[in-house]
């Protein structure tokens, strides 16, 4: 039996450009924002000066990175 050291099991994403506008525009922001899809990693959700990279991992947890 042959195994391939390479493949990568990737989850089902679940956090999608859509649905994280809808919860993001519920909200009033003091700056305009933009979001940009950056998958696999996530989703960059951007203001002028800073950035927040909204990820999720292989098992599904959500983390948010500030840059």
């Amino acid at each position: 039996m042959k195994i391939n050291l390479f493949s990568v099991y990737l989850s089902p994403q679940y956090i999608i450009e859509q649905l994280l506008t809808k919860v993001l525009y519920t909200f009033k922001w003091s700056a305009p924002f933009k979001l940009e899809d950056e998958m696999p990693f996530g989703i960059v959700f951007a203001f002028p000066k800073s950035h927040f990279l909204f990820a999720e991992s292989l098992v599904g947890n959500l983390s948010e990175i500030f840059s």
